[in-house]
């Protein structure tokens, strides 16, 4: 999961929060990090009598920025490399995660200062919705708060649930000695087949993590899926919510399931999407 990384940025501090919070995947020894650059087209201010027309050498300044990040994160011992693309930037990011085999793709919710100026409703949805590349998503902050992202406590709703989430989560969880909690929301009119489906699928799955030295625990909640998911995050104080989503296609390219989006766009934890093939 943690083999290749791509971070995309758009100069502004916000975006650039993201990579203290990832400081221990960042400095594993297998790990290469990708920053991701994608500046928009150029920006031309008119001239008047005063002053000649401005061509601002866009390109220029991103390579410069992201190479004063790459030196910065080498020099404590990450292998990053940088990259500067252009185009639309959501389309671009997931081109570059398709053609570099990115394994994580770790990005903030928005970024409203600096080059690029992505929003989370735009780029960073879009990327969430489309790529099937395991996407972290961070919140972002002026400043990075001391001690930020833990991840000590993983938050793991078995809505929608997939078994191709359980090694990242397995791997994220190993990595920074998580506490996983694995939460089975049981909806109004619920067929008890699907009940007593779940909470065996629930128990197999906390058995497997024991299996390999990881602290579990089971939870149920009653209510609306989305609803409870968030309610329980916020008792559980959990780091990290780790979900699961539908891959869409066609016109329907930037489609997101209703729970796994209500979740995102509401949650104040970071959170691991991964897609369903």
């Amino acid at each position: 999961m943690f083999e290749r990384i791509l971070v995309p940025l758009d100069g502004s501090p916000r975006a650039e929060a993201v990579l203290p919070q990832i400081a221990k995947i960042l400095k594993r020894e297998d790990s290469e990090i990708l920053l991701l650059g994608v500046p928009q087209p150029p920006s031309i201010a008119f001239g008047t009598e005063l002053a000649p027309p401005l061509i601002v050498d866009y390109r220029g300044e991103t390579k410069a920025y992201l190479g004063r990040l790459e030196q910065q994160w080498m020099e404590q011992g990450a292998r990053v490399r940088s990259l500067v693309e252009e185009g639309p930037p959501a389309g671009t990011i997931l081109e570059t995660a398709d053609r570099e085999n990115v394994t994580l793709i770790a990005m903030a919710t928005h970024g409203r200062t600096g080059l690029a100026r992505w929003v989370f409703g735009s780029v960073t949805e879009k990327v969430i919705r489309a790529s099937s590349v395991p996407i972290l998503v961070l919140r972002s902050f002026p400043e990075p708060p001391a001690g930020a992202a833990p991840f000590g406590r993983i938050l793991v709703p078995i809505v929608h649930f997939h078994l191709r989430i359980l090694p990242y989560i397995r791997e994220f969880a190993g990595l920074f000695g998580s506490h996983v909690t694995l939460l089975h929301v049981v909806e109004p009119g619920e067929d008890p087949q699907v009940w007593a489906q779940a909470h065996e699928e629930i128990k197999l799955v906390a058995q497997e993590f024991r299996r390999y030295g990881l602290a579990t625990e089971s939870r149920e909640r009653f209510g609306d899926p989305a609803h409870e998911i968030l309610e329980a995050a916020r008792d559980d104080k959990a780091d990290l919510i780790a979900m699961t989503t539908h891959k869409a296609h066609g016109e329907a390219r930037w489609a997101l399931g209703s729970v796994t989006e209500k979740v995102i766009r509401s949650a104040s934890a970071p959170l691991l999407i991964v897609r369903n093939l």
